[in-house]
């Protein structure tokens, strides 16, 4: 049973290189970049797809609890809130 996602897996990595080459033809056919410009092109889209996986990656973690401030217990809002509002320095403050 194991096998049938690895499958799925690989058909889906195939499929998506078969689309980038499209991609690239199309590029080149279609719009007249030269072979370079197109596979540059490509690159920075997937270079770009990538960034945004790893932005939005540690979002979907499922045992990251976020609680807003009003909702901590009272001993650890004050100190947290006089941080956010304290210089570096410690003399100066907004």
């Amino acid at each position: 049973m194991a096998g049938i996602p690895a499958a799925a897996v690989v058909v889906l990595l195939m499929a998506a290189a078969f689309a980038l080459v499209v991609a690239n033809h199309i590029l080149v056919s279609i719009y007249g970049f030269t072979e370079i410009e197109s596979t540059g092109i490509v690159a920075a889209a997937l270079i770009l797809i990538g960034v945004i996986a790893l932005a939005i990656l540690p979002l979907m973690d499922p045992s990251r609890t976020v609680v807003p401030f009003w909702l901590w217990p009272e001993e650890e809002v004050r100190p947290r809130l006089i941080a956010v509002f304290a210089a570096p320095c410690g003399k100066l403050g907004l």
